[in-house]
């Protein structure tokens, strides 16, 4: 999101900042906020200023440092340090847990890996992961248009048309590994910080990310697609009570968080998410059974590879448990029973054998986005 659209007067920060918690932001932050500028409710803000167009990982430019209550605030302005990022934002991290001195906190870390150009730490450049195969999908007869193009488009350097389809997702997948091992230790450093200081009894720590990434699933790449290697985020939370290596299910959405946080802190907000408090405290089912899914066309950028078609990355949808219903502006749509088919391969919007379900979800989907809107 950029920074001009987010109204930075109310939030988490500003909330919890309010009822007592010595708040603290790390990492990257919204694109296009100036250097210097703090965001109201942050008492420990160590933000990297270029958003995550960052090139240069060893070299650090323009980092903004300060505290700010009620109001923003001007901090001062780092304009250069030589440390990879990723190590930079754990010792930041570190110093903040360090620091608190007994006060409640609330820590946000937004590590830059695996975000583009994903340059891995020194002692990971010659490590080789080995992932797990994507599948294949040799009949693309029932995507969208706009799918079934983007295979045959020689321009873009991801299309097996391209020749160099499986070259270009290899080299991708192993950079965001390699670039992940340094946030891996970073993770288990601060663990090892949180338990040092004898937190570990009474910290709830969250695990997650901003959104998905296809890494050549129907021979897509980057985000904005509707299938689940883009809609879908790890959602791993560590808390008193818990015991390790639970599973549950349960459709969650990031606007769940929020509503999560101010219930742990006792913050009467009204918001679009629903608490996971209750699940975390005694395994309950969550409330939410479905949920709306939408892209307003960020896939449009293919446009530099000379790639256009209609409806490209404009879609709506809603995910249940076990299915997913999407529709194209074309007219198109999409059903999928995500029970016997996790990685989306067979289209039976079309099929009359499902044609009640269908009918269900696209009433549903309806329903709520009326909703949302």
């Amino acid at each position: 999101m950029d920074w001009n659209k987010f109204g930075d007067t109310t939030t988490i920060a500003t909330l919890l900042q309010g009822v007592g918690y010595r708040t603290g932001f790390i990492g990257k932050y919204l694109h296009g906020y100036r250097p210097g500028y703090i965001p109201p409710g942050w008492n420990f803000f160590v933000a990297n200023n270029q958003g995550g167009m960052m090139r240069d990982w060893f070299n650090l430019r323009d980092i903004t440092t300060g505290s700010s209550n009620e109001k923003a605030a001007t901090g001062q302005i780092l304009k250069e340090h030589s440390q990879y990022v990723t190590y930079f934002q754990r010792d930041q991290a570190l110093k903040f847990l360090d620091e608190n001195d007994g006060n409640p906190f609330f820590l946000m870390l937004s590590t830059y890996a695996p975000h583009a150009p994903k340059p891995p730490a020194p002692e990971d450049a010659e490590n080789h992961f080995v992932l797990p195969e994507l599948p294949e999908e040799s009949d693309m007869t029932d995507k969208p248009e706009w799918v079934k193009k983007a295979a045959l488009h020689k321009k873009l350097p991801w299309s097996k048309a391209s020749g160099n389809s499986a070259k270009f997702f290899e080299n991708q997948r192993q950079k965001a590994a390699q670039s992940l091992a340094a946030v891996d230790r970073s993770v288990a450093e601060i663990l090892t910080k949180i338990e040092t200081l004898g937190l570990a009894s009474n910290t709830i720590i969250i695990f997650t990310s901003d959104n998905g990434m296809m890494a050549g699933e129907h021979g897509l790449h980057d985000k904005g697609a509707p299938y689940d290697p883009s809609i879908r985020v790890p959602l791993i939370i560590k808390s008193p009570g818990i015991q390790p290596g639970q599973r549950n299910d349960l459709v969650a959405m990031n606007l769940d968080l929020s509503a999560t946080f101010f219930d742990i802190a006792g913050i009467k907000q009204k918001t679009d998410g629903v608490s996971l408090l209750p699940i975390l405290n005694g395994g309950v089912k969550g409330e939410r059974t479905d949920m709306v899914i939408e892209s307003g066309g960020y896939l449009s950028w293919w446009s530099r590879f000379d790639f256009h078609s209609e409806g490209l990355g404009y879609w709506t949808g809603i995910r249940t448990q076990d299915w997913k219903y999407i529709e194209h502006p074309t007219g198109e749509t999409e059903l999928y029973d995500m029970n016997l088919d996790p990685h989306e391969m067979e289209n039976k919007a079309d099929d009359p054998g499902f044609a009640d379900i269908k009918s269900q979800l696209s009433k549903r989907h309806d329903q709520i986005k009326k909703v949302v809107k």
